[in-house]
């Protein structure tokens, strides 16, 4: 079987290319999401054709239905079919600059501390109905924080309830005033040994929020979507394939080697250690500043929130998302799948 990657001559496109930058990328009158034109291949359903195309590079991908007709892609260009690709906004170092709105998996940090990772924009649990299902709730949402862990935004309980969240954070140059963009709403505190005793703790997450205005941030994922909900961790098979967008070292994959696990996790400022319960343990997909991160399946579906681990040894923790919603009481998507 050919390999739809390989071919032996490509065709010159150098007439259709120039036309598709002229059509859609006129600075007077560009195509809406439209970054970049490119020779390439088509694609269907993820999968590569073989087939030449004129690769259209979109910051967001919709579907023509949501678009004008004069926004509409062509199908083909001076004969050379078109291939839309989604690739987000393009801009140099992306996860460690200044971003507006800014997308989950980059840069922030509280204004004291170093710097960490957006972990996803997400909203108040609404109340309960009167449904028998006590996870079918109901109202409006007039609030939208920024998630991220307890060391990276509340620095590691020292902070206080107001602080200013700044993007990127201050070790990625970001500053007070002028990049600011949340305010710490609340956080879940962290035992730490000393003075509380490790058999006598009980954390099961690190995690903070951060108040932010929806003008500023964005529910997707830099090198993804938004996600459409959470999974409880008794739901997660080990081997399971997963992903994360972290500020250091940006879109990586793992897998779920074990979950439930007791673990304790030093270095935390004064040199203190915290026992963690019900934990999800990852292949080594992190680094330092990836922490706040959001871990996903691979159809966007969060499963945990990455808060420490070792990548020399091939370890990445994360907390459970089932009780970061309980602990903070924030809703991540719109189901509990």
């Amino acid at each position: 079987m050919p390999d739809p990657y390989s071919l032996e001559r490509l065709e010159d496109a150098t007439e259709a290319r120039r036309e598709a930058v002229d059509r859609l990328m006129d600075p007077n009158n560009p195509t809406p999401h439209v970054v970049g034109v490119a020779d390439g291949i088509k694609y269907r359903h993820g999968e590569p054709t073989g087939e030449q195309a004129i690769s259209v590079f979109v910051s967001a991908k919709l579907p023509d239905a949501e678009l004008r007709p004069e926004d509409r892609m062509p199908a083909e260009i001076q004969g050379r079919q078109t291939d839309v690709v989604e690739v987000g906004p393009l801009m140099p170092q992306p996860l460690t600059a200044r971003m507006r709105p800014a997308w989950a998996g980059i840069s922030i940090g509280h204004v004291n501390s170093t710097a960490g990772t957006l972990g996803s924009v997400v909203y108040d649990r609404p109340p309960l109905t009167t449904s028998t299902n006590p996870f079918v709730r109901e109202g409006f949402f007039d609030k939208y924080y920024i998630l991220s862990n307890n060391h990276v935004m509340a620095q590691s309980n020292a902070a206080s309830i107001g602080d200013p969240i700044l993007q990127p954070g201050p070790a990625d140059g970001g500053t007070a005033p002028v990049d600011v963009i949340a305010r710490l709403s609340r956080f879940v505190p962290i035992q730490f040994n000393p003075p509380t005793p490790l058999n006598t703790q009980s954390n099961y997450v690190d995690a903070a929020l951060a108040e932010v205005d929806l003008s500023l941030a964005d529910r997707r994922t830099y090198f993804g979507t938004s996600p459409r909900g959470f999974r409880s961790s008794n739901l997660v098979p080990i081997g399971s394939i997963v992903k994360k967008t972290g500020r250091t070292t940006g879109l990586s994959k793992g897998r779920v080697t074990n979950v439930n696990a007791t673990v304790d996790v030093g270095s935390y400022p004064g040199n203190l250690t915290a026992r963690f319960l019900g934990q999800l343990v990852l292949t080594g997909m992190s680094d330092f500043g990836d922490s706040g991160s959001l871990v996903t399946t691979l159809d966007d579906v969060a499963i945990g929130l990455l808060f420490a681990g070792n990548r020399t040894f091939g370890a990445t923790l994360a907390n459970s998302m089932e009780k970061v919603w309980l602990y903070l009481g924030a809703q991540v998507g719109d189901e509990i799948l």
